[in-house]
């Protein structure tokens, strides 16, 4: 649910005067504005003057501020105490800049296995192996599906994905698998920009700023996405910040950066051909400088709504703990392979006698 979008729609006369209470898991706040409570109701503050809105505390789970939103301590404090994850990003959503989130269960053997597991070369390396050849099998799956459609797919290059991922399956080289991923993007990108159609157009991926609507919106749905997986890994006890595939980089979620590689295609980059394509958005209202190109305020919400709405429709968040949840099974038997513990009980030395 976009704030803003139910104002907007309030003052048009779409919607009832009398704000009813809201359960719903996620809410977006559009800045200008600010977040307080008042008598235990969150309050929305933006320009036209304060609004009161009263979000059901056991369905909530997640408020993203896009832009210049102040939080009090009180909201800050009391979000945290019902365990509602609060994300801050920038205005046109393309940036993730901070989280704030209540303490996630404090499985310590996960944590310790994770990161001596990551620190062995070849387990690391083996790990590696399977996100990008995943990522990868995505981009040709994604391929295939749309040459069935009867759109212009170049068979040669969903033959030269296929490559890519065999050839993924059997490197042991970490430093080559990032060259294989990133030879594999581009070409799945080269692909992307011919599935769309007038008067969308894509010429490369551009980012930190984006530089044209499709990247804008490339960049909105990959930092929502990054936001439920980093999520997600801090929920199962592990550590966001060792990963992989990415290096570590402080203040770089790196484990939630190599779990959402094979979600990218089905998740971010098919929403925006279908949402492009069907004409559910329109170029012409990005907010555009001389050298980025953001999602303008007007249209914001709505395209924060259509993300929701094909987030749930898919169950993608299903799909976002099972990916955890299966990383964790690998880590459990890596950590076997190399003889370290896992339980508890087995990190605790005894006491000489």
């Amino acid at each position: 649910m976009s704030i803003r979008w139910w104002w907007t729609r309030r003052r048009r006369g779409e919607v009832p005067t009398a704000l009813p209470a809201v359960a719903t898991p996620v809410v977006h706040v559009e800045g200008p504005g600010r977040l307080a409570l008042d008598g235990g109701r969150l309050v929305v503050s933006c320009g036209e003057g304060v609004r009161q809105v009263a979000l059901l505390g056991n369905a909530l789970e997640t408020v993203v501020c896009h832009g210049a939103v102040d939080v009090s301590g009180e909201c800050l404090a009391d979000l945290a105490a019902r365990g509602v994850s609060l994300s801050l990003v920038s205005r046109g959503g393309d940036r993730f800049l901070a989280r704030l989130a209540s303490r996630a269960d404090p499985r310590l053997p996960a944590r310790v296995a994770q990161t001596r597991v990551l620190i062995d070369e070849a387990s690391r390396t083996r790990l590696a192996r399977g996100l990008v050849a995943e990522k990868i099998r995505s981009q040709a799956a994604a391929a295939r599906h749309y040459q069935r459609q009867g759109r212009k797919v170049d068979g040669e290059a969903i033959d030269r994905l296929g490559a890519f991922e065999r050839q993924a399956e059997g490197e042991g080289n970490a430093a080559a698998l990032l060259g294989l991923e990133g030879s594999a993007s581009a070409l799945w990108f080269r692909l992307f920009g011919s599935l769309l159609r007038d008067p969308w157009t894509f010429e490369c991926r551009s980012r930190r700023p984006p530089r044209d609507p499709v990247n804008a919106l490339l960049g909105l749905g990959y930092t929502l996405l990054l936001n439920r997986v980093e999520t997600a890994v801090e929920a199962a006890g592990l550590e966001p910040a060792f990963g992989a595939l990415h290096a570590y980089r402080p203040g770089r979620p790196s484990l939630a950066c190599d779990l959402m590689e094979p979600l990218r295609v089905p998740v971010v980059d098919r929403w925006v051909l279908s949402a492009c394509n069907q004409r559910r958005f329109d170029p012409a209202s990005f907010d555009r400088t001389e050298s980025a190109c953001l999602v303008g305020r007007g249209q914001l919400p709505r395209v924060v709504a259509d993300w929701e709405r094909h987030w749930h429709e898919h169950h993608w968040q299903s799909v976002v703990t099972s990916r955890v949840s299966e990383f964790v099974r690998q880590l459990r038997e890596a950590a076997e392979g190399l003889g370290l513990p896992w339980r508890a009980a087995d990190l605790v030395e005894p006491i000489p006698a």
